[in-house]
């Protein structure tokens, strides 16, 4: 083999070995507006963004078995997660998703997608957070194929209902404290790096 194809055969196993390892996915999503006390009137939009990286570990990654194996994953990302609406600004400090597969209940397969310790309008609650709840309805086990971070979402196969796939706001976990509900409409893919 001459040199040059070794060199060449050497740069194809780095691109490749590159691409087995991390990839930093970011998702913006967008929803409408269902309840929006002070923030915002129903219907307007909801728009916001979070980033993880796909190959990241699991924080928290038991696994037991309930009627055929239900998986379970908690991962954390230290990119916040954002959103603005009706000209106000939230931000988290970080990212927290927790991914549930098969569990063969009330629903099926569920991603939580959550930013705590929340800045709105540059004030803080430090037990607020920002997220999303996706949810897909007793037996359709195709809106997640395992634990694993999704590295795309198809809203449509969350399809278990408004009270359990939805976006929301709170300034704390009180009977009070909901800020802001929402549709999520959609979750695309703004940028993937290696």
């Amino acid at each position: 083999m001459t040199f040059i194809k070794k060199l060449a055969a050497l740069a194809a196993f780095a691109f490749l070995a590159a691409a087995a390892h991390a990839e930093t996915i970011t998702f913006r999503f967008t929803g409408t507006v269902t309840y929006g006390s002070y923030l915002a009137p129903a219907g307007a939009q909801v728009t916001g963004a979070f980033t993880y990286d796909t190959k990241s570990s699991p924080i928290i990654d038991p696994k037991y078995t309930r009627s055929g194996t239900v998986g379970y994953r908690a991962y954390r990302s230290e990119s916040p997660m954002t959103a603005q609406v009706n000209g106000h600004t939230i931000s988290s400090q970080f990212l927290s998703v927790e991914v549930f597969n098969n569990q063969g209940g009330n629903v099926e397969d569920m991603v939580w997608i959550t930013g705590p310790y929340m800045t709105l309008d540059g004030t803080y609650f430090p037990n607020g957070s920002l997220g999303l709840t996706l949810a897909s309805a007793p037996g359709n086990k195709a809106a997640l194929a395992n634990t694993n971070l999704p590295s795309s979402y198809d809203v449509s196969q969350f399809d278990a209902g408004p009270t359990l796939t939805y976006g929301y706001l709170q300034m704390d976990g009180s009977q009070t404290g909901t800020l802001l509900n929402f549709t999520v409409d959609s979750i695309v893919v703004t940028s993937v790096q290696p």
